[in-house]
């Protein structure tokens, strides 16, 4: 069933422009049919497809030292601390936001290959590879977090470190103590509505260079699309196919990057 109402209280262009949409971003795809077409759809689709996320010079290797010095936003997702954490840096420069994730996992109560082998035998390779950091144990190390952190701080100019509060208590006082510029950022609509879309709006427009990182890309493939009626959205992680951590926080730190150029640009006209 189409929708009749295509051409007289919905103008044709704006279909399309929200089809255009739909298709690049696919985890849109599900409410175009349903509000749109009045089609009604089963399971969730992928968020943004690997070919998208990877398109053009988005997945071209970069040197990070290149980007020391200039201003850095971070989001951090913290983990129920047996799985899963993620740092991403968020740097924009020349319209482009360059993304240095750093995902780290305990290597479990069987040891780390035990776990590769039960969870995700890439695990391994991407330990290797330097993708993925694991600490000793059964639970992430918050202080091997906070000498990550420290080791952000001190290459590049950071701006913010975008948090979200749950779980969080004893590692934010522990941060805010040694004076990071802690930012509270929870994940519900309200927090999470705005980046999310900017972020999928980077990525449709090839303005994001994440350098390949296969860990990054593997939980941005695993994020599930929630969208209320009000069509705010936000990632679900109980919905999820898998970890989204790293996703998570490269959506914060994206969001609260361009929310620091924006208010750089608004000073500069007002110095004009």
């Amino acid at each position: 069933m189409g929708n009749p109402n295509l051409g007289i209280s919905k103008p044709v262009q704006a279909m399309q422009d929200t089809l255009k949409k739909a298709l690049a971003i696919a985890g849109r795809m599900p409410n175009f049919k349903r509000f749109h077409l009045n089609l009604w759809t089963e399971g969730a689709e992928t968020w943004i497809a690997r070919d998208v996320w990877d398109k053009g010079t988005a997945c071209a290797r970069f040197d990070p030292r290149k980007l020391y010095g200039r201003k850095a936003w971070v989001g951090l997702d913290l983990s129920n601390k047996i799985d899963t954490t993620a740092i991403v840096v968020a740097v924009p420069v020349d319209g482009l936001i360059y993304m240095i994730a750093y995902t780290f996992l305990p290597e479990g109560p069987k040891g780390f290959i035990q776990r590769a082998q039960s969870e995700k035998r890439e695990y391994v390779g991407w330990r290797d590879q330097g993708w993925l950091e694991i600490h000793k144990g059964g639970t992430i190390d918050e202080e091997l977090l906070a000498n990550r952190l420290e080791w952000i701080r001190q290459n590049f100019d950071l701006q913010e470190v975008a948090y979200d509060p749950w779980g969080m208590k004893y590692l934010a006082d522990k941060l805010d103590k040694r004076r990071f510029p802690m930012v509270e950022h929870r994940q519900g609509y309200q927090s999470m509505s705005n980046p999310m879309k900017r972020f999928e709006e980077r990525v449709m427009e090839n303005k994001i260079r994440h350098g390949g990182n296969p860990v990054l890309a593997w939980q941005i493939g695993n994020v599930h699309r929630d969208e209320d009626a009000a069509e705010n959205v936000k990632p679900n992680k109980k919905k999820s196919t898998g970890r989204i951590d790293a996703a998570v926080a490269a959506i914060m730190a994206l969001g609260r990057a361009e929310h620091g150029e924006q208010k750089r640009k608004a000073r500069e006209i007002e110095v004009v």
